[in-house]
């Protein structure tokens, strides 16, 4: 464990306000994206949602047969549509006018939300929040593999990448990854630490490099998942899309804010703020969000134009018990949040000077980030109460 941290402020960038423009086609509360062939596809309340193109009207499937439910995931395998619900079950159709039909397996057995369906290797799997993955095999979902305790059976992500599927599990700091003909996931240990819940909300492969996110931010592998390094960034829920090679992530608690890094997961800059968004995609050069409000998107993303350079800051101890110190190189003003791993924001205030001390005995033993703002510039770090 560190017990002096010196870290670079990230330069906070002045952008110009992100420009999102609302499909008017869809009604409110899109859960799920998915681009599919020449095809956008989403879930909202009780169905999915089809276009040929972005010019082209939706089609409208058929109403689900619990039609108050989420469409949380959908996916393409063998010439049927899957679409994934927050009531733990999976329904198959073969086209917008055909009724839905139960695919079976996944009911009755801890779930209680599909989270994730992804293709790997010609078979299908998902995952689920509650109840682990589920393989399909001649028509039935199995339960497949072993993730670890409980917690760890809630799964927040499932990605094909190159030739692994790689799993993100909740509560024990853990990334899954499977390669072709493994009977099991196998664990990889990112950032495991007694006691501490961390789990991992989405994983992206950028030049030269992987990328994950969750509750206690980015992490980045340059060695195809085998160690990760912490690298700060967007903490809560996070979900990402690379695009006009640029990384995009949505950090997601009581609102969305998203942010842009140009280098591939190493900084990060805020572009927008917005009400709740559940996923993201790239479709015919836009970039589409689901959201609270409807399905949105953006043909450009703003100008960042970058105004200060970086500058160094100290935090200690670490592990602390009743105060954390910053020490930074100037004795500008600075704003600082203290946010608990489910992004909360706990402790705020303000100070001067070049050394000032934050009381924190109060807040319960456990992790925490402490994200500092000052002359333009803003950064964040980890720290432990012990």
């Amino acid at each position: 464990m560190r017990n002096l941290l010196l870290l670079s402020l990230l330069p906070l960038a002045q952008s110009s306000e992100a420009q999102w423009t609302r499909d008017e086609g869809l009604p409110d509360t899109i859960p799920s994206i998915l681009t599919h062939g020449d095809g956008l596809y989403v879930g909202g309340v009780g169905t999915a949602y089809h276009r040929t193109g972005p010019d082209e009207p939706w089609q409208t499937w058929a109403t689900l047969p619990d039609a108050s439910v989420y469409v949380d995931a959908l996916a393409h395998f063998e010439g049927g549509l899957f679409a994934g619900t927050g009531g733990a079950a999976m329904f198959r159709s073969e086209d917008p006018a055909a009724a839905w039909a139960v695919s079976p397996g996944i009911s009755g057995l801890g779930s209680h939300q599909i989270s994730c369906i992804a293709a790997f290797e010609g078979a299908l799997y998902c995952g689920t929040v509650g109840g682990g993955t589920f393989r399909l095999s001649n028509g039935t979902w199995q339960q497949f593999g072993v993730l670890g305790d409980d917690q760890a059976n809630n799964v927040y992500f499932l990605r094909a990448i190159g030739d692994t599927l790689w799993c993100g599990a909740g509560g024990n700091g853990y990334l899954f990854h499977l390669s072709a003909g493994d009977t099991d996931w196998t664990p990889i240990p990112v950032d495991v630490v007694t006691g501490l819940s961390i789990e991992f909300t989405d994983l992206i492969a950028v030049p030269g490099a992987l990328v994950a996110g969750g509750t206690m931010g980015t992490y980045r592998s340059t060695d195809h998942g085998a160690s990760w390094t912490w690298t700060a960034g967007p903490a809560a829920i996070v979900k990402f899309t690379w695009w006009n090679d640029v990384l995009i992530a949505s950090r997601t608690g009581a609102t969305t804010r998203w942010f842009r890094s140009d280098n591939g997961g190493l900084a990060w800059n805020v572009f927008s703020e917005t009400p709740l968004c559940f996923g993201h995609a790239v479709y015919d050069d836009r970039f589409y969000a689901g959201r609270l409000d409807g399905l949105w998107y953006m043909e450009n993303l703003p100008t960042l134009v970058v105004d200060h350079a970086p500058a160094p800051f100290e935090l200690f101890p670490n592990p602390a018990h009743d105060h954390i110190t910053v020490r930074t190189a100037d004795a500008y003003p600075l704003r600082f949040e203290v946010r608990d791993i489910q992004g909360r924001t706990v402790l705020s205030g303000a100070g001067a000077g070049p050394t000032r001390t934050i009381d924190v005995q109060d807040l319960p033993r456990g992790a925490y980030v402490l994200q500092l703002h000052g002359e333009g510039r803003s950064a964040a770090t980890r720290f432990m109460l012990q």
